[in-house]
């Protein structure tokens, strides 16, 4: 008699548990890359803006004369910067969780996209040994509007008038 060699019902339910578990373990490896990947884009976006807010605020230094410390808000959360143009002025500010760029109050335009939220924009004021303010030092909070508790940044920086 010959033997016919065929699966029996164990070994086609041990043959589909381990299936399905290395299938489970597949997913749940994509699920994880996937979600490192849209992490490390977003703090790859929330980069960009602060090196577009850095690059534009460099950029109204360089074209100011001094700090306006009648109209800026300094040692505040929610901070103002005032800067004296030879033309006027240009001003910073929070607005809807974005930092709002004013130009001697006709041209005003957002600086960060409603894809971020600033929660702080502290500001400091650096003064020289005469008491004159010099410069600003800035604390930034910015976060990813698509995962706010997760991709977050704190930028500090200084800007500083040169002679």
């Amino acid at each position: 008699m010959k033997k016919v060699k065929a699966f029996t019902i164990i070994e086609t339910v041990i043959y589909l548990g381990i299936f399905a578990f290395i299938f489970i373990a597949v997913v749940q490896f994509y699920f994880t890359v996937a979600r490192g990947n849209q992490l490390a884009g977003e703090r790859n976006e929330i980069q960009k803006a602060i090196i577009f807010l850095d690059q534009h605020m460099k950029s109204s230094f360089e074209s100011s004369v001094d700090v306006d410390t009648l109209n800026s808000t300094f040692n505040n959360d929610n901070g103002v910067l005032s800067l004296n143009t030879t033309s006027g002025y240009v001003e910073y500010s929070v607005s809807s969780n974005r930092i709002l760029f004013d130009e001697n109050g006709t041209f005003s335009d957002y600086v960060t996209t409603d894809d971020f939220i600033i929660t702080k924009f502290y500001l400091e004021e650096i003064e020289d040994s005469d008491s004159i303010v010099v410069g600003v030092k800035m604390t930034l909070d910015i976060s990813s509007r698509v995962l706010p508790d997760t991709v977050t940044e704190t930028y500090v920086t200084s800007y500083i008038f040169l002679d």
